[in-house]
């Protein structure tokens, strides 16, 4: 297992550019590693992720991308969307359900019609700009 850090979805400048050369090249000695340890027989499968036990139960997030009065129902978004929480017959709505914030449809949206709360936003930038301040390694857990 590895935790391999890379651009924030929803506030791009935490890890921007990353992965970054020095990541790709951490990346491929821990791919270099894991091929050894499967060729030994070393993997363990009953590995523990590190935390703190128990762990948080994720109840979803309540930043869910909507579309604004820009939107041309183009369908994009619906197309790309991984959990079919944007319907192909109306892609102005969402299903908050369904959602799980990947923020794809913000992503693919040719015109910029997917947006995010502001105040909402804003209230995340903040946490994670100081959760996220200093650079964050990647990490190999086998």
């Amino acid at each position: 297992m590895v935790a391999a850090i890379a651009e924030h979805s929803i506030v791009r400048n935490l890890a921007a550019g990353r992965p970054d050369k020095s990541d790709e090249e951490e990346l491929k000695k821990f791919s270099e590693e894991i091929k050894a340890k499967f060729e030994n027989g070393e993997i363990n499968t009953e590995l523990m992720p590190k935390g703190n036990i128990p762990y948080k139960e994720w109840k979803g997030s309540a930043l869910k991308p909507e579309a604004n009065e820009n939107c041309v129902e183009c369908g994009l978004c619906a197309q790309k969307c991984p959990v079919g929480a944007i319907p192909m017959d109306n892609p102005k709505t969402v299903d908050k359900d369904v959602c799980m914030a990947c923020m794809r449809c913000i992503k693919v949206c040719p015109i910029g019609a997917r947006v995010l709360d502001e105040t909402m936003k804003a209230g995340l930038v903040d946490k994670l700009t100081t959760m996220c301040t200093e650079r964050k390694e990647n990490e190999l857990m086998i």
